[in-house]
C-alpha cells in the first residue's frame, strides 16, 4: 500500500476524509470515495505493506468502526502485525536474516549523522532527515559500497538490508506464513498498488499492479529480467540464451512476463482505482514464485 492510498495534508485530493492524527495535528487522509469502498472489505483481503513502522502504522485509521487489518507488513516486510499484535516468530527470523547487514549500519552511523539526523525504526531500518538534499548521492554512494539499500522520499531517506524488499516480503508472507495458516490456494489473485521505486520489487509478485504512469518504463524493464532471471535457478539470463539453450522455456517465460494486467494512472492518486476492482488487493498464488 505504502502512500498509494493515503496522502498527507500537503496534498489537496477533493473531498477527503481524516485518517492519521499525531499529537494533535492532522497527518493523512484518504479519498472520501476510496475511503467508503475500504469499508466493504473484509479486514482479511487489504493487507498493507509499507515502510512505516509499528508506531507510525498503528496512527492509522482504516475502518470507521474501528476494525484493523488481520495482516500488516511494515517496515518493509520485516515486521508482521497479525491483529495488531507482533508475530515473534516472524520478527526473530527477520533479525537473523538482516543481521549482518544491521551490524554494517550500526559501524556507518557516525558517517551518516555528517548529513542529518538519524534515528532507527523498529531497530531495522535507519532512517535519515537530510540536512542537504544534494547530500543524497553521498548517501547512495555510501550504501552501495557497504551492499544496503538506500531509498528516499524528499528529505527523508531509508537504508537497510536489500533482504527488506516489498517482493520478498509477499513471497516471504506466501510461502512461510499465510499458506500454513491459512489454507490460501494456489488460485487466489494477487493485486498490488504502489506509486515509488521502492515498490517496485513488490509488483513483480502481482497478477494485477496498479500504478503511476511514472513507473512504466521502469516496471517494464524490471519485469522482463526478473523473470528471464528467476526461471531455471538463474540459468537464463537473455531471450538470446534462451533461444539457444530452452526455446520451450523461452516461450513459457515470455508468456509470463506478457500475461501480467497492468493498469496504468495519469496521476500519484490511485488508491480509488485500487479499491474500485472490489476483490482482495493482497491475496497470494505461487504462478511468479521460483
Amino acid at each position: 500500500m505504502d502512500g498509494t492510498i493515503l496522502f498527507s495534508y500537503r496534498h489537496e485530493i477533493g473531498k477527503k476524509v481524516l485518517v492519521e492524527r499525531y499529537q494533535e495535528k492532522e497527518l493523512s487522509y484518504m479519498q472520501e470515495s476510496s475511503y467508503h469502498l475500504l469499508q466493504q472489505m473484509d479486514e482479511e483481503e487489504f493487507i498493507p505493506l509499507t515502510s512505516r513502522t509499528i508506531e507510525q502504522y498503528q496512527r492509522i485509521s482504516f475502518f470507521k468502526d474501528g476494525r484493523k487489518p488481520r495482516y500488516a507488513l511494515l517496515n518493509n516486510g520485516g515486521i508482521l502485525l497479525v491483529n495488531g499484535k507482533v508475530d515473534e516468530k516472524w520478527k526473530t527470523a527477520t533479525f537473523h536474516m538482516v543481521k549482518k547487514e544491521i551490524m554494517t549500519m550500526k559501524r556507518i552511523t557516525d558517517e551518516l549523522e555528517k548529513f542529518g539526523t538519524v534515528k532507527w525504526q523498529d531497530e531495522l531500518v535507519i532512517f535519515l532527515k537530510l540536512f542537504r538534499e544534494e547530500d543524497y548521492p553521498a548517501i547512495e554512494q555510501l550504501a552501495e559500497e557497504n551492499h544496503l539499500m538506500v531509498f528516499r522520499h524528499f528529505s527523508k531517506v531509508y537504508l537497510c538490508s536489500k533482504k527488506l524488499n516489498k517482493g520478498y516480503a509477499v513471497k516471504r508472507f506466501m510461502t512461510t506464513y499465510l499458506s500454513e495458516s491459512s489454507g490460501k490456494q494456489n488460485d487466489d489473485v494477487i493485486i498490488v498498488a504502489g506509486d515509488a521505486k521502492v515498490d517496485l520489487s513488490m509488483m513483480m509478485m502481482a497478477d494485477v499492479c496498479v500504478f503511476s504512469k511514472s513507473l512504466q518504463e521502469e516496471y517494464a524493464a524490471l519485469k522482463k529480467q526478473y523473470y528471464l532471471t528467476q526461471y531455471g535457478n538463474h540459468s537464463f539470463v537473455t531471450e538470446q540464451q534462451m533461444d539457444r539453450n530452452e526455446p520451450e522455456k523461452r516461450t513459457e517465460v515470455l508468456y509470463k512476463i506478457q500475461k501480467q494486467e497492468v493498469i496504468f494512472t495519469e496521476n500519484e492518486m490511485i488508491g480509488e482505482t485500487v479499491l474500485g476492482w472490489q476483490v482482495p488487493i493482497f491475496q497470494w498464488d505461487h504462478h511468479s514464485m521460483s
